[in-house]
């Protein structure tokens, strides 16, 4: 984990290195600086603006909330503990501003799947999932998932350093409760107001949107991540100060150059984005890179054009466009694996001339290049070759090994050690070929399908 100096921002790698330092600021007596500086300096409003995607989301808005917390502690290594929460925190929420990290790190314990995960706080896509747990988190090694292990949440514990971050965010989460539930509650708000205005081509009123806002307090559990518990907390923010709310969100909207306004006595508000603007920009990035691109790629790209897009990460919006765009036969999609939006986009054009390329091939014309050959045979053969690290491009066993295994089954390290067995298999809901149920038919057993199996354990 990164630790960073609440008092100079310098960041070390080791607890060590970091001790150190703070040692010497000890020394300094600098203990009654202001730990960070707040202070910034926003341009008028009708100052034409460039969205620096880097600093999208404020990173002061979590430690303006938080200052006066942190300004009353006297003691410095509390200072620097609650301060080093803060930094995560403000990471964590630049990369999901609904990955709310109470709840994040307590599914993640308890071993809740990837997946899941994904879904529940509205990650666009495994990499920013995999960024705030390996990266910000400093959770690196794998983990037990529910899944397979019953006491998921106690074996993730055991993990080196595990129980300790789990400890300091739990305990910090509790210390900055209100500050936490209301930086959150900003960022359902503003995400509602953006798509309100994304799809809505009118102006529309302030009044209007307040109105929308307190029909929306309603439906929040729309966002997955909110439960009845933390819905609850969120409804004392509609009645304290939200109208200051709006103001403020409609303020940074128009500094963004998200919203335009219009009207003296009656201000309007209309979005600068609509569904038609990222149906253009879809179209535009796949004919400059040769009319294919992955999900997540493509998404990247026309999120720096409309960054705006980075408000509301996992809504869909991006998905409705290209709903309708597959719908109007511009675009095809073709999935590449199970994962949540891993999948590539073709346009349309293009997605058919590979399909009739892929049609003009007749297997039966392509002849057989392999041969017959013994399960001892080949094993005898494959510890004839090369044989190098896991890292190595040269590693002939590992290449083999990777075509052999190459099946959509899924091949599982058991957590136990089971020394009569190399690994486990996963044949639920696996069709097998026709010629696999001719080879396992020579066998004892006579599967029809993967639904009659469940977890085979394998020795090689």
């Amino acid at each position: 984990m990164k630790h960073k100096c609440p008092i100079c921002s310098k960041v070390f790698d080791t607890l060590d290195s970091f001790d150190t330092h703070i040692e010497n600021h000890k020394n300094e007596s600098i203990l009654n600086e202001t730990p960070r500086d707040n202070s910034i300096d926003y341009p008028i409003h009708n100052e034409i603006h460039h969205v620096n995607h880097e600093k999208f989301f404020d990173e002061e808005k979590f430690q303006e909330l938080v200052d006066k917390k942190i300004n009353s502690i006297e003691n410095l290594d509390e200072l620097i503990y609650r301060q080093n929460f803060v930094t995560i925190l403000t990471d964590v929420y630049r990369k999901n501003p609904f990955c709310y990290l109470p709840y994040f790190i307590q599914f993640f314990m308890n071993g809740i799947t990837v997946q899941q995960m994904i879904s529940k706080f509205h990650f666009s896509n495994n990499v920013s999932y995999y960024d705030i747990v390996k990266k910000i988190l400093d959770l690196k090694q794998k983990r037990f998932e529910n899944q397979y292990c019953s006491n998921a949440l106690e074996l993730n514990l055991k993990i080196p350093n595990w129980s300790k971050i789990f400890e300091s965010i739990t305990d910090n989460s509790k210390f900055f409760e209100d500050e936490l539930n209301e930086l959150y509650f900003n960022s359902v708000i503003q995400a509602r107001i953006f798509l309100f205005l994304t799809l809505h081509h009118e102006y529309i009123s302030k009044n209007e949107l307040i109105t929308f806002c307190n029909i929306e307090k309603e439906n929040l559990k729309s966002f997955s991540f909110i439960d009845e518990s933390l819905e609850k907390k969120f409804q004392k923010y509609f009645e304290d100060g939200f109208e200051k709310k709006i103001d403020d969100i409609l303020s940074d909207f128009i500094f963004k150059r998200f919203v335009t306004k219009i009207g003296i006595n009656e201000k309007k508000f209309k979005g600068t984005l609509s569904i038609n603007d990222i149906k253009s920009t879809i179209q535009q990035k796949l004919k400059i890179h040769d009319s294919k691109l992955s999900f997540g790629r493509l998404k990247t790209l026309v999120s720096e054009k409309h960054p705006g897009l980075n408000l509301i990460p996992g809504l869909e919006i991006f998905g409705i466009a290209l709903d309708e765009m597959k719908r109007e036969n511009i675009v095809n999609l073709e999935v590449k694996s199970n994962w949540k939006n891993d999948y590539y986009v073709f346009l349309n054009e293009e997605f058919q001339k590979i399909s009739s390329e892929i049609k003009s091939l007749d297997s039966k014309n392509i002849p057989f290049k392999g041969r017959k050959i013994n399960p001892d045979q080949f094993i005898s053969e494959l510890l004839e070759l090369e044989k190098g690290d896991f890292d190595d491009g040269d590693d002939q066993v590992t290449r083999m090994a990777g075509l052999v295994l190459a099946e959509s089954v899924k091949l599982q390290s058991p957590h136990e050690e089971i020394l009569d067995f190399d690994f486990t298999v996963d044949l639920q809901n696996y069709a097998f070929r026709p010629e696999q149920i001719e080879a396992i038919g020579k066998l004892d057993f006579r599967p029809h399908d993967g639904r009659e199996f469940g977890i085979l354990h394998v020795k090689v």
